[in-house]
């Protein structure tokens, strides 16, 4: 009887040796991918406070910010990794079998992370929680304010990925379709309600407001009204922070 069961399970998903090896390189591949698309597209937002005067240029710079900032962690990741294979060639002579051994450990998961979609995943978590909110690494840093969506859409591609590299398991192409709508659902599921709270004004009055049947508790000072004209003159007024670099009469000039 169980031999008969595991036969029937096996029709339906057979069992490889590289099946689970599949199904996480999927899962990696669909999380790196939807974070790759909603943190540029959170970036195009973002940027658009950087009001250079051309309506197309302001998404343009965030997103090429973001895309080199990620080539920038790629290219450090894959520095890394052969360096230290190069090193452990030029010390295999003159170490310990254990050390080199120690030091060799290190290797696999420097290669995996300079992987182009692994070493996408870590910059993005690099770029939201590791960089100044002033600065030139201002703009990329805006990406910690989408951090909800950003999540969200990591987790929609993970289960995505995972349920498409389960969907290629099945035998035949009807059981794959239906192995494939049953694991899409979740991601499709977490990806459509954080869109939709991206997206939606949500519930309720968005405004807060003042309660009429609330008598006022501060008492009214006794002292001159403020917006009349005084004993004194005015000169000059100016008003801005002196540190403006884009506006002069809020900068040097104010």
């Amino acid at each position: 009887m169980a031999r008969a069961a595991d036969e029937g399970a096996g029709a339906i998903l057979p069992r490889t040796a590289n099946a689970r090896r599949t199904g996480l390189s999927s899962a990696a591949r669909g999380l790196a991918l939807a974070v790759l698309i909603v943190s540029l597209a959170c970036a195009a937002y973002a940027s658009q406070a950087l009001h250079t005067g051309v309506r197309l240029l302001d998404p343009l710079v965030g997103v090429a910010l973001v895309l080199l900032a990620l080539g920038l962690v790629h290219a450090v990741l894959r520095l890394a990794s052969a360096l230290l294979a190069r090193l452990l060639g030029m010390l295999a002579r003159h170490l310990p079998a254990h050390a080199v051994r120690a030091l060799g450990a290190l290797l696999p998961p420097l290669r995996l992370a300079g992987r182009p979609m692994t070493a996408t995943t870590l910059g993005v978590a690099l770029l939201m929680w590791g960089t100044p909110e002033s600065g030139p690494l201002g703009v990329v840093h805006g990406l910690y304010y989408f951090e909800i969506p950003i999540v969200g859409a990591a987790l929609a591609g993970l289960l995505a990925g995972a349920g498409l590299a389960w969907s290629r398991l099945a035998a035949s192409p009807a059981q794959r379709r239906r192995v494939a709508v049953a694991a899409l659902l979740p991601g499709l599921l977490v990806g459509g309600t954080v869109g939709a709270w991206a997206v939606l004004p949500g519930l309720g009055d968005p405004l807060v407001r003042e309660d009429p049947a609330v008598p006022p508790t501060i008492a009214p000072l006794d002292v001159p009204d403020p917006s009349q004209p005084g004993t004194y003159r005015v000169v000059t007024a100016s008003y801005g922070s002196g540190a403006d670099a884009r506006r002069p009469e809020y900068g040097a000039d104010a």
